[in-house]
């Protein structure tokens, strides 16, 4: 699961950067939460107002066309239900939605 989680953290984040979206997933392996923002480093929980809550509300939506069901707030759980697979379905979601997403 922690191999998993780490696949899909680090893949959200190179489809954000392929696609001009500034973000990032902080957490661990089967926990993270994705903050759209351009701050260059998240140390704080007052660093997080900074972030685009309105964006992520566009992102999560849409996702929810492409079939991946995320919690509202940008947090994402990995457990050992998921498969690559999984990981693979979501990355190609998530690439389609970041690249349409200011459209």
């Amino acid at each position: 699961a922690n191999e998993l989680g780490l696949q899909l953290n680090d893949g959200l984040s190179a489809a954000a950067n392929e696609a001009g979206v500034p973000l990032k997933a902080e957490g661990f392996g089967t926990a993270f939460a994705l903050h759209f923002t351009d701050a260059a480093a998240l140390s704080g929980y007052r660093d997080l107002f900074a972030s685009d809550r309105d964006r992520l509300r566009k992102w999560v939506e849409r996702c929810l066309t492409e079939g991946i069901f995320l919690l509202p707030d940008g947090r994402i759980y990995v457990s050992t239900a998921h498969t690559q697979e999984d990981v693979e379905a979501t990355l190609a979601a998530a690439s389609r939605v970041f690249h349409a997403l200011d459209a």
